[in-house]
Order: C-alpha cells, then structure tokens, then sequence
C-alpha cells in the first residue's frame, strides 16, 4: 500500500511554483490508544460535562477560558480564536536560503519527506540540485492544521530512485 500523503500543494520561490505533496519521515512507534468501557456491559464510556458546584452542564453553557491566575480566567470567545488562525494557503513559502550548520537541531519538530506533485518534477529538481550544489537550505512558512510552521527544507537522494527528495 502506498503511503498517503500528510498535506498537499505548492512549493513556492517568489514567482516559481509546483506542486508537492508531503509525507510523514516518522511513524507513532508503540502508540496504542484505548477506550473506556463499561466493565460489566463492555459499552463505551462517555465522559459528561461537569461543574462542580451545579452538576451535569449543557454542552451549549460551555466557554473556553485561559487561567492567568489560581482559579481567575479571561473567558475567550470561538471568534476571537478563529481571528488568530493563520490564512491556509496551501503554499510552502520559501523566504530564504541559510547554510546547514546554522539551524541547532533542538528546533526541529517533526520530520517530513517532500515529494513533488503531478507535473512538479522538473522545477523541483532544480530547485533542489541549486541548494546541493550551493550547500544551502530553504527556510519556509507552511500552514498545517492550522497552525503556521517554520519548516526547513533540505535536499537528499534516495539511492533506490534516481528522483531528488527533500526532507523538511
């Protein structure tokens, strides 16, 4: 079965785009994820909602709040945390070319492959064979559920094809 890409769409330098797809370097290892259930019944346990001082409440009366003090909270409303979304592009923006040796490596996150899409290759391989004949690698922004990240994007050949990759 051949793995499904994580995101999809453009990798950009200033006027110069293709598509690529970007697949997940690493898999959860171990990770098993349970449910809770009734001992008796075996039925799926659902948690239910609930103030202490009044009891089972409405899903509907329920906010979302940030402590800034013991018990003190600033109440934020679902419009406010959608104002500070960033605007989903699609687009692996490149900014800008940086050496290797300048990224510490207590930054990096997540390991990702960059492939490139349907009619990308060509500008892809290019793109990538100027930063390994440079020694450089691109720093870019990408927006990934929802979140805006600050990706770094360098070249490598996989033996077992003659098609350039990235890892970002």
């Amino acid at each position: 079965m051949a793995p499904r890409p994580t995101w999809q769409g453009h990798l950009r330098l200033s006027l110069v785009s293709c598509p690529v797809a970007l697949y997940s370097a690493t898999s959860p290892k171990g990770e098993v994820h349970f449910n809770m259930l009734h001992k008796t019944t075996k039925n799926r346990i659902h948690m239910v909602p609930t103030d202490p001082e009044t009891g089972p409440v409405d899903r509907d009366d329920i906010v979302k709040g940030y402590e800034i003090a013991k018990d003190r909270y600033v109440v934020i409303e679902p419009g406010e945390l959608e104002a500070l979304e960033p605007v989903k592009t699609r687009t692996i923006e490149i900014e800008d070319f940086v050496e290797l040796s300048q990224i510490d490596p207590i930054f990096y996150d997540h390991s990702y492959y960059l492939a490139p899409g349907t009619g990308g290759a060509k500008p892809y391989r290019l793109l990538l064979e100027a930063m390994r004949e440079t020694g450089k690698v691109a720093i870019a922004r990408v927006v990934i559920r929802n979140k805006e990240q600050l990706v770094a994007i360098r070249p490598m050949v996989w033996k077992s094809s003659s098609m350039p990759r990235s890892a970002g």
